[in-house]
């Protein structure tokens, strides 16, 4: 069994900030004691690391690339907040402001936990950055490029392939 702790979340970037440590740090700290759970509940793994180490980052290029030179990866635009005031662009959790469906006034530019809708930050009634509690009129929406997953045209490969695997078993 192979797993991991990830130091890219958007959830380990904001609880890092918050206590003023570097991701990095932050991840070697809870990294310890999850390796410690595992030991108490007598779980072990073929490789349990993280994702700042050397094999992971060219595990992941090499997968990334293999996608994107087969066409299941494709660049495309979309809109994302900028804080001026700190003078970044926000992740979605990030921006907070009123959920448009229900009008719960603490919503994440991801998801509202009052409803449980997932939400875009553009959505957002009053949206404010998390970092500087700038409201939406400081708040800017640009456009920024991205690369998505195809999923239709992935979705069609991994049925071949599930199918091919199911003409092989016995």
């Amino acid at each position: 069994m192979v797993s991991g702790s990830d130091e890219h979340g958007t959830p380990i970037l904001v609880e890092s900030e918050r206590l003023g440590i570097t991701p990095r740090e932050f991840v070697a700290n809870y990294h310890q004691q999850i390796c410690e759970v595992w030991d108490q509940l007598g779980m072990s793994w073929d490789l349990y690391t993280e994702t700042g180490t050397a094999n992971h980052y060219r595990i992941t290029q090499d997968f990334f690339l293999t996608l994107y030179e087969k066409g299941y990866i494709f660049k495309d635009s979309m809109q994302s907040a900028y804080c001026p005031t700190d003078r970044r662009f926000l992740p979605d959790r990030y921006v907070e402001g009123t959920c448009p469906l229900c009008g719960y006034t603490e919503a994440r530019g991801d998801q509202c936990d009052n409803c449980g809708h997932t939400l875009d930050p553009v959505d957002l009634i009053d949206a404010k950055c998390r970092l500087c509690g700038s409201k939406q009129s400081k708040l800017e929406m640009r456009m920024t490029e991205h690369f998505f997953l195809d999923l239709p045209k992935l979705q069609a490969a991994v049925s071949m392939a599930i199918r091919r695997q199911r003409a092989l078993a016995p």
